[in-house]
């Protein structure tokens, strides 16, 4: 997710608060989603075996240099894991104080990389027969997405993850696009919904079809749920004119998902389109909360970050500095010099954003998931499932194609950081790469870095199918 979010909603959620979305269907940028085509639109699969080849050893400098002219970061760093092996290359400063270089061990803002964990674990609370996939939402939370609790679950049971036992009844879309209009459609000029028609928010700010969301829904974006990060007041306070005054507020998710229901759907009802949303992944960590006893965080620790010894990897909760080492972050200020924004409250990012991390933890983390050791072989394969999103997304994961095989990963965005993690489908050549500013590097400039570490030399030359981006 992203924690940063620019003014004409250029970037996606200060957790994925920037939506660089730019594929071959669409370049626009609205809040935190990718309208992927019209509901209704058949799916096409993506090949679920295939693979990017396990080359490596490219000298990726020029590709390094090329993303901070593009992005004007002050400095950035790449990290690559293949063959047992790790190679390291740097550029830049992470402090322009100081001019201190780009350090492997430095921890930085993930942003939205924060999704793949969170899905993570609630696949393998499904695993663990905890919940469903296709468990509305309302079951766990009752109340929060408006009316009763549902004593049960859908009338199908999806991909069979589970029904029944245990809960009490009968068994259950990098970069912002949209299903159903753009992020203000039916908003008042202060950012409040409009008049209520179906699908719409309620007086009470319950929407209409919102009681019958699913887990599933939730992980793969298609709730159609408005992401809070388009809400016009909460994104000047977070990355517009407002930041500097409230940088360090502290917001509960339950207050981050009224903002949410206080706008009309993307799309209505569940389930019929595809749209990056934030709201989607903090719900996500109120429900670990609830079937868990426990926060989402702390399940992370104790299911991930401890079995994969990820020493570098943190959820700061409401804490603003960053662990050492670490460098600083900057944003753009229209020309002059970068601002530094590296102290934050990433409280408003949550379950959508909040990760940090280092290039070492997560080139661990995101090769051991593609490589099996974290997900059964069920939950991997639902989680490389496109099906529905019109490719876009699966859960917590989205697909890039190269013309030499297809990557699997997520990108962050968040005030004063941009990052973006992808592997092959064996997991065993993974790459990351982390800028200090929360711009972004581009389709382009961050394509050629893939081709030249990924595809053959003579692959490198191909046009791109689709952007990397997906949200922030």
């Amino acid at each position: 997710m992203a924690i940063r979010h620019r003014a004409a909603l250029t970037a996606l959620l200060t957790t994925a608060f920037t939506v660089a979305l730019a594929t071959a269907l669409t370049a626009a940028l609205a809040g935190c989603g990718f309208d992927a085509g019209p509901s209704g639109t058949r799916p096409q699969t993506l090949p679920y075996g295939e693979r990017a080849p396990e080359l490596g050893g490219a000298d990726l400098s020029g590709q390094l240099r090329r993303m901070l002219t593009v992005s004007r970061a002050p400095g950035g760093a790449v990290l690559v894991r293949a063959a047992g092996r790790t190679r390291y290359t740097a550029a830049g400063a992470s402090d322009v104080g100081s001019g201190r270089g780009v350090r492997r061990a430095d921890h930085f803002r993930g942003g939205s990389l924060t999704k793949t964990f969170v899905a993570t674990v609630v696949l393998q609370l499904a695993a663990e027969d905890r919940l469903g996939l296709d468990d509305r939402v309302r079951r766990h939370l009752p109340g929060v997405l408006g009316g009763p609790s549902a004593q049960g679950r859908g009338d199908d049971d999806g991909d069979g993850v589970r029904m029944d036992a245990g809960h009490g009844g009968s068994g259950h879309t990098d970069d912002g696009h949209t299903a159903g209009g753009s992020a203000d459609s039916g908003h008042t000029s202060d950012g409040n919904a409009g008049d209520e028609r179906p699908g719409s928010a309620s007086a009470n700010g319950a929407h209409t079809d919102s009681r019958n969301i699913t887990i599933r829904q939730l992980l793969n974006h298609t709730s159609g749920l408005f992401d809070y990060t388009g809400d016009r007041t909460l994104a000047r306070e977070l990355f517009g004119e407002g930041f500097a005054r409230h940088r360090f507020d502290t917001r509960t998710p339950e207050a981050l998902v009224r903002t949410a229901l206080a706008h009309p759907p993307a799309f209505a009802p569940p389930g019929t389109g595809w749209r990056y949303s934030n709201t989607d992944y903090v719900l996500l960590g109120m429900v670990i909360e609830k079937v868990t006893g426990h926060g989402y965080a702390d399940e992370i620790r104790r299911r991930i970050i401890k079995p994969l010894r990820l020493r570098g990897t943190s959820f700061p909760g409401t804490r603003s500095t960053l662990p050492a080492p670490h460098g600083r972050a900057y944003t753009a200020t229209g020309g002059g010099a970068p601002r530094d924004v590296t102290e934050l409250n990433p409280s408003s990012a949550g379950a959508a954003g909040e990760v940090v991390s280092t290039l070492d933890d997560l080139t661990r983390f995101y090769g051991a998931l593609l490589g099996g050791e974290v997900l059964g072989a069920r939950q991997l394969k639902l989680m490389l499932d496109t099906t529905g999103t019109y490719d876009q997304y699966g859960m917590g994961l989205f697909p890039i194609p190269l013309a030499c095989g297809i990557l699997w990963g997520h990108n962050g965005v968040i005030n004063g950081s941009s990052a973006l993690v992808v592997s092959n489908r064996t997991g065993r050549h993974v790459l990351a790469y982390r800028l200090n500013t929360d711009t972004g590097a581009g389709p382009q400039a961050e394509r050629a870095l893939l081709r030249a570490e990924f595809c053959e030399p003579g692959d490198a030359a191909a046009p791109p199918t689709r952007s990397t981006r997906r949200n922030g």
